[in-house]
């Protein structure tokens, strides 16, 4: 990183230093057409005058007036022919503004009124041309002093690029929790970048070190009971005692499958950073198939809410994702409910509520937080689960700009609402 500084700060010195002396070419030529103009208007407007006396005057006068002329000019006047003068000149003269500059002989001609002749003034004083070495002595300082100023910016950024560095290599250590002060920072975006990525990878490896941890309890849980079953199943002869260990075989095979399926779903959200592909879909008639097609437990009953039907709403989102949400909060609440679920939708605030509501124990307001993080279950109601339905369903509605909360609901158990926004729209909260 060093010698990159050092070659940054000496082509800054190569460049700034080309510059000035491209300035000063340009500068010097575009001066002295400048002195060229500034002795226009103090020249010119006099010569017409001048070109008029001369008419008046004849013989010794004309030669008076042209003594007084170089006088007051001082440079050489004289009076010539217009066979003395090129052609160019000549049209320039008739066609501009009666005044010629006359490159060769470095002088300024001017017709004289009513006469085959031509007033010239010139040639004209030389240039006082610029003091170089002081001009050179000017651009050195400007070099050393731009020099400096860059120099110190790039002191500046190296330490913090080194900074950069070498918190990078104490997180890639171990230091998961280490964050770069951005509060006086040259590249403030970069450090906040950096805090970012450094936030997001905490955030991923602790989220893979606590799935790991679980995945491993929960393996050793139902392997550990299939090594139980199928040595009693080797040792069971009778017929009906043996479909019925082998249907708990294959039920722990299928609650193992879909464990599995649960945590690829979860793990390929956390890691999805593209938005989602959302389409407008007409809410009532997927959640009345989705209804349609739940199977809750004996004795309770899953339904549609009344204003999802009156309402009618759309909702923006990625089918597929959606389907998936409305499934985890139907079955969860199905879960726990006594005996009823409602699911209702409505447009509020640039998008659309929907709702989710059981009446069942609740949830108590302590541990709303809690139970929409992965793997977290609860132990009120008896039942498997993984602890993932709800997780999955927050960072659907999160990946869509939406939010999630846990409330009470208006059937005494618990309510789990979601806002999704319109198209292009965010939460407004």
């Amino acid at each position: 990183m060093s010698r990159l500084f050092v070659r940054l700060w000496f082509a800054s010195i190569a460049l700034s230093v080309v510059g000035v002396i491209v300035h000063e070419v340009v500068s010097f030529h575009f001066w002295s057409e400048g002195q060229y103009d500034n002795e226009e208007q103090l020249i010119l407007p006099g010569l017409r005058d001048a070109a008029r006396q001369l008419a008046a005057a004849q013989g010794e006068g004309r030669e008076a007036v042209l003594a007084q002329l170089s006088e007051a000019y001082g440079m050489d006047t004289a009076v010539l022919g217009r066979d003395a003068i090129p052609p160019a000149i000549l049209e320039e003269l008739d066609e501009g503004d009666g005044i010629s500059y006359w490159f060769v002989t470095d002088c300024y001609v001017v017709p004289i009124p009513g006469q085959p002749e031509v007033f010239a003034l010139g040639p004209l004083p030389p240039m006082a041309m610029p003091d170089i070495p002081s001009r050179l002595a000017v651009v050195a300082l400007l070099c050393l002093g731009f020099a400096a100023a860059f120099g110190l910016i790039l002191h500046r950024l190296g330490r913090e690029h080194l900074a950069l560095e070498q918190a990078s290599a104490r997180i890639a250590a171990g230091e998961l929790s280490l964050r770069i002060d951005d509060g006086r920072t040259l590249s403030p975006q970069l450090v906040s970048a950096f805090n970012h990525l450094a936030e997001r990878t905490e955030h991923l490896v602790n989220s893979q070190q606590a799935r790991l941890s679980y995945v491993s309890h929960e393996l050793r849980n139902q392997v550990s009971a299939l090594q139980l079953s199928v040595p009693l199943l080797a040792d069971t002869a009778d017929g009906d005692d043996r479909a019925r260990r082998l249907e708990s075989i294959r039920g722990e095979l299928e609650e193992l499958g879909e464990f599995i399926n649960e945590l690829l779903a979860y793990s390929r959200l956390e890691s999805v950073d593209e938005p989602p592909r959302k389409a407008q879909l007409d809410l009532e008639p997927v959640a009345r198939d989705l209804v349609a097609a739940r199977d809750p437990p004996a004795g309770k009953s899953v339904a549609l809410g009344p204003r999802v039907a009156s309402e009618q709403p759309a909702l923006w989102a990625e089918p597929r994702m959606l389907s998936r949400v409305l499934r985890n909060l139907l079955d969860n609440a199905a879960h726990h409910a006594v005996s009823r679920v409602e699911l209702d939708a409505w447009g509020h605030e640039g998008g659309v509520t929907l709702v989710v509501d059981d009446d069942g124990p609740g949830v108590p307001a302590a541990d709303r937080d809690e139970v929409t993080r992965p793997f977290v279950q609860r132990q009120a109601t008896p039942g498997r689960g993984h602890g993932l339905g709800l997780a999955m369903a927050v960072q659907i509605v999160r990946h869509h700009g939406g939010t999630l909360a846990i409330g009470d609901s208006p059937l005494g158990g618990c309510r789990v609402e979601t806002w999704w926004p319109g198209d292009d729209l965010q939460d407004p909260t």
